[in-house]
């Protein structure tokens, strides 16, 4: 990823050696830096995220049975349990949560929403799980 929109990227005074993608004066660190939305600061709020909750970097795994184009496994780590799901597919899918707990919204490849128990087109959303 280029560094900037400066000539050669911000990389450095001399002509670089692999060509730049066709859109680095406008999708470079110092761009996605300002955008909440980028991707760039998707991949820092999960790296937080990770660091924050042992369960998603010590944890067990456990797949759960989702819909289909839903990929879902929930990480436990101590009495922390942490619920993964990613909805593959351009339609709505369902999420159920595992029986007896409820759960609190992590982070979303989408604006953070409160967990309405509906994954949107392509979204990507981490829980964690209280038992109730």
């Amino acid at each position: 990823m280029a560094w900037d929109g400066s000539p050669r990227a911000g990389f450095s005074n001399a002509e670089p050696w692999l060509p730049l993608h066709n859109d680095w004066r406008t999708r470079n660190v110092a761009a996605e830096e300002l955008d909440l939305n980028s991707m760039l600061s998707l991949y820092r709020a999960l790296l937080r995220l990770r660091r924050s909750e042992a369960a998603l970097s010590m944890g067990s795994i456990e797949l759960i049975d989702a819909e289909p184009d839903v990929i879902a496994y929930e990480r436990k780590h101590g009495s922390a349990r942490i619920l993964v799901t990613m909805n593959l597919s351009a339609e709505p899918r369902g999420v159920e949560l595992p029986q007896g707990t409820a759960a609190e919204t992590l982070l979303s490849t989408l604006a953070v929403r409160p967990f309405d128990a509906v994954l949107q087109p392509n979204e990507g959303l981490i829980l964690k799980l209280e038992v109730q």
